[in-house]
């Protein structure tokens, strides 16, 4: 039989595909980065998506590895394996970190998947530049423990989440400024009543090198309680009242009481104490001090420190600024030791004169710290200072006026407010806000500081608070409640002398517990109580001590209320 005639393609084709000739190549997949490039910092991370691909005719489980990370880069995948559908796709993310220690470099890691003997790899690019290592110890109550959320901004970057290690935070900074923003927050439940706490710091590696951060939830000092002996207190100044000043605050004591009783966090510290004629003017009649004590030894404690107990010299006087029209002065003069516990010379409105604590009974580190303030009902101008000498005759010099600040609203559900400080006199040092908004069972409190290298020498400025809602941890409470009046507190402060913060201040200040986060800044302490409810307590590490004569610092503020 005659075969019939085939073209020559078909011919080809025919023997192409039948016995004898080559197998085609087996199913497999593609493998993707994205993004392909990233940026990463020392001491952080960055993510990339793996995207894997199958041919049709494929599946099978893809194993994920990376190579060239070296001692200083590590590499995880979620998940390492994936199991890739016939035709289908999947993913992994890529989480890429280096060490604190690792230098700025451009490297190339190469991301690789398997799954038998089938391989695809893509290459991973990664810009490292130099930076900083900025550390951040956080504290809940008395542990050191992570905060519920911390995020920091790394020059005018984007916001990232940082992990913290057991309560320390390592932030790179590789602004050429060294500028970063630091926000934090914490939750405090106490019975029916919750609070959203939120501290914003602005500041550069040039002016501060480290801060130390503590939550407190319901402070309640203890336990146990210890008992006091006053008798060498109220030595020749019996039935007169007295505030003693220890790690937790500045406790009083009613007139002739023999005993007291004070329940203290643990570890050593100053105490500081002083008997008062007249609750007035808080000008005291008698000192005593003792340093570095065991705040929880057992036994009765005799509180007479005859060694350093004192009487007052003779008063000297303040002599008092120009007040504007409907301007109300007061003022405040305290002695400071170098652990930080003040108790007041002279405190009061109008006040007129103050007892100055003997040059003799001082140590190293020890100030004098006093501050006065004009105010009206809404705004205020303040001068605070310190010296490590005993000041003669005092003389306040108040800021200039100030135009008010203004606020602009932004968002209905997740309001946030943007803010302008105006210009003062001199140029400011530092920009502070406070928002409180509080109803029966709940309380949202924002602190936020701004320092002026950060500003740039800025002598009017606008801010406006970041939108965190993206921050793991950042609970959508941390947001002012729309209808619910807001108060807003608004601060300038600067100095008027060489040195840009008081003395005590670049020591390292810390706070009592219960203060006002808003005194951060402030070597200015009112007088406080054991309370409850919840507190921030800040403590700044300058970069450098100050070398310059006792400096004075001017605060300008202004409070109002607001209904969103």
């Amino acid at each position: 039989m005659k075969r019939p005639w085939l073209p020559a393609a078909l011919s080809i084709l025919a023997l192409a595909c039948g016995g004898g000739g080559t197998s085609a190549p087996p199913a497999s997949f593609t493998l993707s980065l994205t993004p392909a490039s990233m940026r990463l910092l020392p001491s952080a991370r960055a993510t990339t998506t793996v995207l894997l691909k199958a041919d049709e005719g494929f599946a099978g489980a893809v194993d994920l590895d990376a190579q060239g990370l070296g001692n200083d880069l590590a590499a995880q995948f979620q998940p390492a394996r994936v199991d890739l559908p016939m035709g289908g796709s999947a993913q992994a993310v890529l989480t890429v970190s280096a060490a604190d220690t690792m230098p700025a470099a451009q490297r190339v890691l190469t991301v690789r998947s398997r799954s038998g003997a089938l391989t695809q790899s893509a290459d991973l690019r990664l810009d490292i530049p130099a930076a900083k290592i900025f550390p951040v110890t956080t504290y809940l109550n008395q542990d050191q423990a992570n905060l519920p959320f911390l995020a920091y901004q790394d020059g005018n970057g984007p916001w990232i989440s940082v992990d913290g290690q057991g309560g320390l935070y390592k932030l790179p900074i590789s602004d050429p400024a060294g500028r970063f923003g630091l926000v934090y927050g914490a939750i405090c439940r106490v019975g029916d009543f919750t609070s959203w706490d939120v501290n914003g710091f602005f500041e550069t590696t040039a002016d501060t090198s480290a801060l130390y951060v503590a939550f407190f939830c319901n402070p309640q000092p203890g336990p146990p309680p210890e008992t006091f002996d006053l008798g060498g207190l109220l030595k020749n100044a019996g039935g007169q009242a007295g505030l003693i000043s220890a790690n937790s605050g500045l406790w009083g004591f009613d007139p002739g009481a023999p005993r007291y009783d004070l329940k203290l966090y643990r570890g050593l510290g100053d105490f500081v104490a002083a008997t008062y004629p007249d609750l007035g003017n808080y000008i005291p009649s008698r000192f005593i001090v003792e340093r570095a004590r065991d705040t929880q030894g057992s036994g009765t404690r005799d509180l007479d420190f005859a060694s350093e107990g004192v009487d007052p010299l003779p008063r000297q006087p303040i002599l008092r600024p120009a007040l504007e029209s409907g301007e109300t002065l007061q003022g405040s003069v305290q002695y400071q030791t170098s652990g930080g516990q003040t108790v007041f010379l002279g405190n009061g409105r109008n006040l007129a004169e103050y007892a100055p604590f003997p040059t003799a009974a001082g140590v190293a580190g020890d100030a004098y710290v006093y501050g006065f303030q004009a105010f009206t009902s809404d705004a205020s101008r303040t001068v605070v200072g310190s010296t490590t000498a005993s000041p003669g005759p005092l003389s306040p010099r108040l800021p200039s006026a100030f135009a008010p600040f203004t606020i602009t609203p932004e968002g209905t559900t997740r309001l946030r407010l943007g803010l302008t400080w105006n210009a003062i006199t001199p140029v400011p040092e530092n920009h502070q806000a406070t928002f409180s908004q509080r109803t029966s069972l709940e309380e949202a409190y924002w602190y936020v500081a701004f320092s002026r290298r950060w500003l740039g020498e800025a002598a009017r400025f606008t801010w406006m608070p970041p939108d965190l809602s993206a921050i793991p941890g950042f609970d959508p409470h941390f947001y002012f409640r729309p209808g619910v009046p807001l108060s807003v507190r608004m601060d300038q402060s600067g100095s008027q002398a060489a040195a840009t913060l008081p003395e005590p201040i670049a020591r390292g200040f810390a706070m009592a517990a219960g203060a006002p986060l808003g005194q951060a800044f402030a070597p200015l302490r009112e007088p406080l109580a054991p309370r409850g409810g919840r507190s921030f307590q800040v403590r700044r590490i300058p970069a450098a001590l100050l070398a310059s004569g006792p400096p004075e610092n001017f605060y300008a503020s202004r409070t109002q209320g607001f209904t969103p």
